[in-house]
């Protein structure tokens, strides 16, 4: 009973604190991701500003399951590799992270059926999917609640990595904890580049589209990209002194090899057409490590100035939020009621009214609806 009320005490702890510089990656993902949605408001943008607006969007979804992964696999670790992580374990972390996930994915899932149904009058006939989340499981999904594809992906990560740890439990004779946590990690990788790699020569000739939908938004392709951030958790735990002393060096490799990369694609202009086993197999891993490798420098990043540190505080508190809502949910409303001709200065006021509601809606969102589901996580009831 003093191991559990000392894992319980723990855990309260560690959720009381906030570190900024993560919280800084996160509001940095969903700033991303809400600007490159607001290309509805520039119907006519195209080129340069386009393309930058729409990776803006790719690249924000990214970060968050890099982040995602870091702050889970840490957890996971803790309890799989110091703590005796048995099935009553198992089941209290899924416990944990539903009621993080899954109230908010449901209100908001609900919300956008009833206005299918009653103001759009466009209900997908695999609108039960939604509730499964295997909507993209493995093939593209329909326009409906089109951002919550990423969703799927998370979820099924976080049962197939635990579940396996679970298993190694059970074998017959010792194991090194550690040891096998990396082995896993890296298997589960190794798998998801191999799925990439029988898409790319089952499918031939894909635009940036059909990329997208069929490759980048189905879950048996993308679950790696949640265990990049494991790997990262790992190090951390292994080398902490290392994780901090190369820091920088690692932030500078990692920005250094993006821009790199993005610039060569660029340039001699590789994309999906052109280029297509670089895009299929090897883009997407390649940008998971280059946002990992950027972890160690944020995870020891502060400033001073509170005013920007609740800020950016607030944001990464209603991300999950924000996330859910500010697309399919309020941008669509904004695509029914207001006109596309707006242009000048009542374009730029719709676009801040437009901020201002996700913004509100959201706050509102997590302090009455999922603040009080994930208060619950603290609850002594729900841990075995």
């Amino acid at each position: 009973m003093k191991k559990q009320h000392n894992w319980i005490f723990t855990n309260k702890m560690e959720e009381s604190k906030r570190i900024f510089g993560l919280d800084l990656i996160r509001a940095i993902a969903i700033s991303l991701v809400i600007a490159s949605h607001c290309l509805w408001f520039f119907p006519n943008a195209k080129g340069f500003i386009l393309a930058s607006f729409n990776f803006a969007g790719y690249i924000g979804v990214e970060i968050f399951f890099v982040l995602s992964g870091f702050l889970i696999g840490n957890i996971i670790y803790r309890l799989y590799v110091i703590e005796q992580f048995d099935r009553n374990k198992l089941v209290s972390f899924w416990k944990r992270r539903w009621l993080r996930t899954l109230p908010n994915y449901y209100l908001i899932l609900s919300i956008n059926v009833l206005l299918a149904y009653f103001v759009f009058r466009d209900v997908p006939i695999d609108v039960w999917k939604y509730f499964f989340f295997i909507q993209n499981f493995s093939s593209e999904q329909s326009n409906f609640f089109y951002e919550s594809w990423s969703l799927s992906i998370e979820e099924f990560a976080y049962i197939i990595g635990p579940i396996l740890l679970y298993l190694s439990m059970l074998l017959p004779f010792k194991i090194n904890k550690s040891k096998v946590f990396l082995i896993v990690t890296i298997l589960i990788i190794t798998f998801f580049f191999y799925t990439k790699v029988v898409f790319h020569y089952s499918h031939h000739q894909l635009n940036s589209l059909q990329w997208t939908s069929r490759l980048k938004s189905v879950v048996i392709y993308r679950i790696d990209a949640i265990y990049y951030g494991f790997l990262a958790a790992y190090f951390f735990n292994k080398n902490k002194r290392n994780w901090e002393e190369y820091k920088v060096l690692l932030a500078c490799f990692g920005v250094v090899f993006f821009l790199a990369l993005i610039t060569t694609l660029s340039l001699k202009n590789m994309n999906q057409v052109t280029s297509p086993f670089i895009w299929n197999v090897v883009f997407l891993p390649l940008i998971s490590i280059t946002i990992g490798l950027t972890i160690p420098f944020f995870s020891g990043f502060h400033i001073k100035n509170k005013i920007i540190k609740d800020i950016i505080k607030h944001i990464s508190l209603i991300s999950y939020s924000l996330y859910l809502i500010h697309y399919t949910l309020v941008l669509k409303c904004f695509v029914y009621f207001f006109p596309k001709e707006l242009f000048g200065l009542k374009l730029y006021a719709v676009i801040l009214v437009y901020l201002i509601v996700v913004v509100g809606i959201s706050s509102l969102l997590y302090r009455f609806f999922e603040k009080p589901f994930m208060d619950l996580r603290k609850e002594r009831r729900i841990i075995p």
